[in-house]
Protein backbone atom coordinates (compact mmCIF):
# COMPACT_ATOMS: atom_id res chain seq x y z
CA UNK A 1 0.00 0.00 0.00
CA UNK A 2 1.16 3.28 -0.78
CA UNK A 3 0.47 4.40 2.93
CA UNK A 4 3.19 1.94 4.14
CA UNK A 5 5.66 4.71 3.04
CA UNK A 6 4.44 6.82 5.68
CA UNK A 7 4.18 4.45 8.58
CA UNK A 8 7.02 5.36 10.65
CA UNK A 9 5.65 9.62 10.88
CA UNK A 10 4.26 10.02 14.22
CA UNK A 11 0.83 10.54 13.09
CA UNK A 12 -0.17 6.25 13.47
CA UNK A 13 0.23 3.28 11.41
CA UNK A 14 -1.67 4.79 8.42
CA UNK A 15 -1.42 8.11 6.35
CA UNK A 16 -4.83 9.52 7.15
CA UNK A 17 -6.68 12.94 7.64
CA UNK A 18 -8.53 14.25 10.66
CA UNK A 19 -12.02 15.39 9.74
CA UNK A 20 -10.96 18.93 9.62
CA UNK A 21 -8.43 18.14 7.64
CA UNK A 22 -10.40 16.01 5.29
CA UNK A 23 -12.99 18.81 4.90
CA UNK A 24 -10.74 21.33 3.87
CA UNK A 25 -9.40 18.94 1.16
CA UNK A 26 -12.87 18.26 0.09
CA UNK A 27 -13.77 22.20 -0.87
CA UNK A 28 -10.63 21.72 -3.53
CA UNK A 29 -11.14 18.12 -4.33
CA UNK A 30 -15.04 16.80 -3.58
CA UNK A 31 -14.71 14.46 -6.23
CA UNK A 32 -12.40 12.66 -3.13
CA UNK A 33 -15.60 12.21 -1.22
CA UNK A 34 -17.55 10.91 -4.70
CA UNK A 35 -18.35 6.94 -4.88
CA UNK A 36 -15.51 4.65 -6.29
CA UNK A 37 -14.78 1.11 -7.43
CA UNK A 38 -12.03 1.56 -4.59
CA UNK A 39 -12.84 0.83 -1.37
CA UNK A 40 -10.90 3.21 0.62
CA UNK A 41 -10.30 3.47 4.18
CA UNK A 42 -11.80 6.55 5.59
CA UNK A 43 -10.42 9.61 5.21
CA UNK A 44 -7.04 7.86 3.71
CA UNK A 45 -5.51 6.67 -0.04
CA UNK A 46 -5.25 3.11 1.55
CA UNK A 47 -7.48 0.39 0.50
CA UNK A 48 -8.50 -3.07 0.58
CA UNK A 49 -9.30 -5.99 -1.80
CA UNK A 50 -10.88 -9.44 -0.64
CA UNK A 51 -8.60 -12.34 -2.23
CA UNK A 52 -11.38 -14.70 -2.43
CA UNK A 53 -13.03 -12.06 -5.13
CA UNK A 54 -12.26 -10.05 -8.90
CA UNK A 55 -11.22 -7.46 -7.57
CA UNK A 56 -7.84 -6.81 -7.84
CA UNK A 57 -5.35 -3.30 -8.02
CA UNK A 58 -4.14 -2.70 -11.79
CA UNK A 59 -2.23 0.01 -13.52
CA UNK A 60 -5.13 2.21 -13.30
CA UNK A 61 -6.12 1.75 -9.79
CA UNK A 62 -2.43 2.25 -8.66
CA UNK A 63 -1.89 5.46 -10.11
CA UNK A 64 -5.51 6.45 -9.01
CA UNK A 65 -4.63 5.73 -5.42
CA UNK A 66 -1.24 7.73 -5.89
CA UNK A 67 -3.20 10.63 -6.97
CA UNK A 68 -5.67 10.58 -4.36
CA UNK A 69 -2.65 10.27 -2.17
CA UNK A 70 -1.02 13.61 -3.69
CA UNK A 71 -4.18 15.16 -3.05
CA UNK A 72 -4.28 14.43 0.80
CA UNK A 73 -1.18 15.01 1.46
CA UNK A 74 -1.07 19.06 0.95
CA UNK A 75 -4.01 19.33 3.30
CA UNK A 76 -1.86 16.60 6.06
CA UNK A 77 -1.19 19.31 9.08
CA UNK A 78 2.12 17.34 10.28
CA UNK A 79 3.03 17.62 6.58
CA UNK A 80 3.22 21.24 6.08
CA UNK A 81 6.28 23.08 4.90
CA UNK A 82 6.99 20.00 2.68
CA UNK A 83 7.83 20.41 -0.92
CA UNK A 84 5.95 18.23 -2.39
CA UNK A 85 6.41 17.70 -6.28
Amino acid sequence: MLSDFLVMHPSGPFFQLSPTEYDKALEKYPELDEEQDVDYIERSASASVHLSSDAYFDNSTILAQFERLLKLLQFKECFNNHSIE
